[in-house]
């Protein structure tokens, strides 16, 4: 505190620059909480999008015959996250949807089967995961 406690003026001016500090402590406070929350939302959707492209893996790779990627090769599939959470064991062609949050492209390249998945809408991503499946003879 000021030494010249007995004027008015100085104990005001120090009121004003305390609350002030105050004011922008409180204000850096609240400014990290909001982006740390959104930061949190951000990795959250992340670690649900790559869990679903791994799950999505798993279900063509090890469950999902070649005759059945032969019938969807060179179209465009979508999934929701919702048909993949409620997902136990069954072909891919059970959780296809019309609309979704995931588009799959098949497409034949050298004998494999080539699937790239794409989020779409708040999921969409640059990056595109692809990977094989190969065709082999009958």
């Amino acid at each position: 505190m000021s030494i010249l406690k007995n004027k008015k003026g100085f104990m005001m001016l120090e009121l004003v620059i305390a609350m002030s500090i105050i004011l922008i402590a409180v204000t850096l406070i609240l400014q990290s909480m909001v982006v740390n929350r959104s930061i949190a939302n951000k990795l959250e959707k992340d670690k649900k999008f790559h869990k679903s492209v791994d799950t999505i893996e798993k279900i063509i790779v090890y469950n999902t015959s070649i005759d059945e990627l032969e019938k969807i090769l060179n179209k465009e599939i979508y999934i929701t996250f919702d048909d993949l959470e409620k997902y136990h064991g069954e072909k891919i062609g059970s959780i296809i949807s019309d609309k979704g949050d995931i588009k799959i492209s098949f497409t034949e390249d050298n004998g494999f089967v080539k699937a790239k998945i794409i989020g779409i809408g708040e999921y969409e991503k640059n990056k595109e995961y692809t990977f094989v499946k190969g065709i082999y003879e009958k």
